[in-house]
């Protein structure tokens, strides 16, 4: 109700799920004026909490609707701070692991959505003519569409759990390439 109300909406600067969430089984959103604790609400929500997935697809729904206010999510539930899709979906401060690669970290804040690439349970980080984060989950074989740009891409498979990247071919833009089948792949135009 704050973000549909321009006026509100211009002093809020961070979007936060901490409060409010969908998951696969509905949305977990309690009601105003009531008086109990978040713990209290959560205690009679029986949906969960949301999966990495389900937070990036809110970030999309929100980035699409608010494309300059950061979206975080943050709670004591490891589920409730995002990760990788949650990135690549375009959220900030999202919970990577400590030991990622820090090329990869350096590179991410160069990046913006690509909306065009992103779709269904996929979302994609894309710096234009240089590089592209992909998140595509547990889906087989994925394919992106590199007609836009031209040369040559490092396919890079990122591990989820590390955040070491593993070096994985190249790709010819200018074309639908075919990735590996990995939940993140991060391509770097090659010089």
């Amino acid at each position: 109700a704050i973000l549909a109300d321009p006026k509100r909406a211009a002093v809020v600067d961070v979007i936060c799920f901490r409060y409010w969430w969908q998951t696969d089984k509905g949305l977990f959103a309690p009601k105003g004026g009531q008086n109990l604790s978040p713990r209290q609400f959560e205690r009679q929500w029986h949906g969960g909490t949301p999966t990495d997935e389900n937070l990036a697809a809110m970030v999309s729904e929100y980035r699409q609707k608010f494309p300059n206010k950061v979206i975080i999510a943050s709670g004591e539930d490891e589920q409730l701070r995002g990760g990788w899709a949650f990135l690549c979906a375009g959220g900030s401060m999202p919970d990577l692991p400590a030991t990622t690669d820090t090329r990869l970290l350096a590179d991410i804040s160069q990046m913006q959505p690509w909306v065009a690439a992103s779709k269904s349970n996929r979302w994609v980080l894309r710096e234009p003519g240089r590089q592209m984060l992909v998140y595509s989950g547990r889906q087989a074989s994925v394919d992106l569409d590199l007609s836009a740009e031209s040369g040559v891409f490092q396919v890079n498979v990122v591990n989820e759990r590390t955040g070491k990247i593993t070096a994985a071919g190249t790709v010819k833009a200018g074309q639908k390439v075919k990735l590996p089948d990995a939940s993140v792949v991060w391509l770097v135009k090659e010089n």
